[in-house]
């Protein structure tokens, strides 16, 4: 019998994005988070585009 990996396990090894996200009443949402990135350079190459855009601010890698 084949032992089945758990999702918590699997979510161990990645890196999640979390940023700041301006809401449409001019709030800003902290602490989003989203997808779990299998590589530190794909998480940072996701954090850069959403620094550049206007609508999200301080996204930052995280250990997953």
């Amino acid at each position: 019998m084949k032992s089945k990996k758990s999702k918590s396990a699997k979510k161990q090894n990645g890196f999640r994005v979390s940023y700041s996200m301006l809401l449409h009443t001019g709030k800003w949402k902290r602490d989003v988070t989203t997808i779990v990135y299998a590589t530190k350079e794909q998480a940072q190459r996701y954090a850069d585009q959403l620094n550049n855009s206007n609508r999200y601010k301080n996204a930052r890698v995280r250990k997953a």
